[in-house]
């Protein structure tokens, strides 16, 4: 159990919603039958790693959030390298198209008044317009700011109510420092970083799925083939 509580405060993770298959949540979760613990829930992703976990989930939705009020996301760690560049986004069942509904770019897990860290409680106000679903993929995404700079990534499943909406349109996420996808090195400033992120075209969702996106078109060389850049709101932190 010590080896297990060092490297569960070794970095960061999402705690609440509870990832899968977390054994480090504020709420204690069901495992699905056959499914195990994920020991190794606060390590970045494998360079050609599943983004999408392999579309695996819990049995119920891990927190229920209602449209359009306030909603609290909860990490555990402390190794929180100085921040970094983090978003939330939402998939709906039938579509791996994530949509950003908060991020904040460079300085994630710091505190603005003190500039130490981390931080472990976010709230936001959720979208009054993402459709009410009762199982929706929420994934946490964060690049650090110092170090070896590599993807984090942890999904969970959170049911929405109260929407009469039957669409949202935002960003689509920003995958990084992961196989087939750009890479933020750490002699990147902020704001060549942060044009990755305003670079992705927006998605639109609905409870159904997503309609195709348009590709995002990278500020340089190394990133996948894209078509025309598409015009995105700025979400929370640009």
């Amino acid at each position: 159990m010590a080896a297990l509580a060092g490297q569960a405060a070794a970095h960061m993770a999402l705690s609440d919603p509870c990832p899968i298959f977390s054994p480090h949540c504020t709420n204690e979760m069901t495992l699905p039958a056959g499914a195990s613990y994920d020991y190794s829930i606060t390590s970045p992703m494998p360079y050609d790693g599943d983004l999408s976990k392999g579309g695996a989930s819990w049995s119920e939705p891990a927190a229920t959030w209602t449209a359009g009020q306030d909603v609290t996301v909860k990490f555990f760690g402390t190794a929180y390298h100085s921040g970094g560049f983090a978003e939330l986004a939402l998939a709906y069942p039938g579509s791996d198209t994530f949509v950003v509904i908060f991020g904040d770019y460079g300085d994630f897990f710091v505190d603005p008044a003190t500039k130490t860290g981390p931080v472990t409680s976010y709230t936001f106000r959720l979208p009054a317009d993402v459709p009410s679903s009762d199982n929706v993929r929420l994934r946490w995404t964060w690049i650090q700011n110092v170090g070896n700079l590599e993807l984090y990534l942890n999904l969970s499943t959170v049911k929405i109510v109260g929407s009469k909406s039957t669409s949202f349109t935002g960003p689509q996420q920003f995958i990084g420092n992961h196989k087939g996808y750009p890479s933020l090195p750490e002699s990147m400033s902020r704001d060549e970083k942060l044009a990755y992120y305003k670079a992705m075209p927006n998605v639109t969702v609905t409870a159904g799925g997503a309609q195709p996106a348009s590709g995002a078109t990278y500020p340089t060389a190394d990133a996948p083939a894209s078509s025309a850049p598409a015009s995105a709101p700025s979400p929370t932190g640009y």
